[in-house]
């Protein structure tokens, strides 16, 4: 798991903790509120993980929910951890994103489908700069250079971890006919693909055009799940007008079927290999002709 640098982590699982000590006290959210002086909505937001928590108000939840004291340090400890900046906050990310990031540093399972575009823990360098610079117009190469970096600095806490987590990508065809920057660029991006495939807890499948209409033509998502039983598993679903996350039991499990679904109709991972390898030969023979 990583080290520091993780508040959305940390205040999952204040946030578990919280909820836990209050149902296991007897209290509902609105008794709680009520010796707190406050809103059950805030006990609520607290018991979400979605903001920071204040020390003194968990201070004052561990005596309400008698706490003992090892405990009460432990949830203590993570309110002031929370409160700490992500790595990603030196990117300027965008919070949901930036809560992404931090829950995926801790993901023993990794499950993400794309239909448009490589997985962005897939990406080269140059592929993710050519993708960056693609969403702006007109393109600012400052801003462009520092979601780059970002990527690049995930992808090297995802895959610094030891061990890795177990990770599943499902790519759309299209995703590899696409060219997105140059095909020297695509070239390399098709060969990063292949290495990281060789990672015994890598599977890279692509959904081959002659699998026609299927469960996620219309949508992009990664699912999450966590070693760490008391953790609930999370979707995040990426679009173009904002990210959404989704943790209802409901939510989860119907996304993890329309994943099995699309994978059932992908080639299988040697297919997949050998369809990369082919556009990546098909791209080198043009390397050059991009004018």
């Amino acid at each position: 798991m990583t080290q520091g640098g993780n508040p959305f982590w940390k205040r999952r699982r204040l946030a578990n903790l919280l909820r836990e000590h209050r149902q296991r006290s007897g209290l509902n959210l609105e008794e709680a509120a009520s010796a707190l002086y406050c809103s059950p909505t805030k006990i609520s937001r607290l018991e979400t993980g979605q903001r920071p928590a204040n020390p003194r108000d968990v201070r004052d939840l561990c005596v309400l929910y008698r706490v003992a004291d090892a405990q009460r340090e432990e949830m203590m400890a993570l309110a002031v951890a929370g409160r700490q900046p992500g790595w990603w906050e030196a990117y300027e990310v965008p919070e949901i994103q930036g809560r992404y990031l931090g829950l995926e540093a801790e993901a023993g399972s990794i499950r993400d489908y794309k239909s448009s575009m490589v997985s962005g823990l897939l990406q080269t360098e140059d592929y993710a700069y050519a993708v960056t610079a693609g969403y702006f117009l007109p393109v600012d190469p400052l801003v462009v250079r520092r979601l780059t970096d970002a990527r690049m600095q995930r992808q090297q806490i995802i895959f610094g971890r030891s061990p890795l987590p177990r990770m599943h990508f499902l790519l759309d065809e299209a995703v590899l006919h696409r060219r997105v920057g140059t095909a020297e660029v695509m070239a390399g991006q098709l060969g990063h693909m292949v290495e990281v495939a060789a990672f015994p807890e890598a599977t890279i499948q692509v959904v081959p055009f002659s699998a026609g209409a299927h469960a996620g033509m219309e949508t992009t998502f990664a699912i999450l799940d966590f070693a760490d039983k008391e953790a609930a598993s999370i979707v995040h679903v990426e679009d173009v007008f904002g990210d959404i996350q989704l943790e209802r039991p409901h939510e989860i499990e119907r996304s993890a079927q329309v994943f099995d679904r699309v994978a059932a109709v992908a080639l299988d991972a040697e297919q997949s290999i050998d369809l990369l390898l082919a556009m990546q030969a098909r791209y080198q023979e043009t390397v050059g002709e991009d004018g």
